[in-house]
């Protein structure tokens, strides 16, 4: 029987793409991160969707990387696949990013595992901020990215004077 027939069939929600875009962005995610971004705080709820999500084919959880068992107490990663992509892709919420082919992105979130850690600790900064901002009355975390490519600017230069 081939692996697409036995996909669960579910149509992606407003959080899933906000999960999906966040995981372009960040290359991983462990279930703690999505538990305190996504799911506010509920373990059952984020492990949950996120089961529906791996089992539709939108997420996988690397457990093996590159023939290396994942250690009993290291947690378990999330990435994209081409499915959760594409529906980012044909859903034009990536417009605000490079241009990326799923090939591109492939080589991308193949993170090395001496990188696993950096990126786990950018993540927990993220989702400490996030939380609490969340808690704090009047106070919005609009954006959390750590592509430089994104800042990127051009500046007219002008000779004899600067302006500050």
């Amino acid at each position: 029987m081939p692996e697409r027939s036995k996909r669960k069939k579910i149509e992606p929600q407003a959080r899933n793409v906000e999960i999906f875009r966040a995981l372009f962005e960040s290359r991983l995610m462990t279930l703690n991160h999505i538990k305190d971004l996504y799911f506010n705080g509920s373990y059952e709820a984020a492990k949950k969707g996120t089961q529906r999500l791996k089992a539709a084919g939108y997420l996988r959880d690397r457990g093996v990387h590159r023939g290396r068992d994942r250690g009993v107490y290291e947690p378990s990663l999330l990435y994209l696949t081409k499915r959760s992509f594409d529906e980012l892709s044909r859903g034009g919420h990536l417009s605000d990013y490079p241009h990326f082919t799923w090939k591109q992105l492939e080589k991308r979130i193949d993170v090395s595992p001496l990188t696993i850690p950096h990126e786990i600790e950018v993540l927990n900064i993220k989702t400490s901020l996030s939380c609490a901002f969340k808690r704090t009355p009047g106070v919005e975390l609009m954006d959390f990215l750590t592509w430089p490519r994104l800042y990127e600017f051009r500046a007219a230069q002008q000779i004899g004077r600067a302006h500050v």
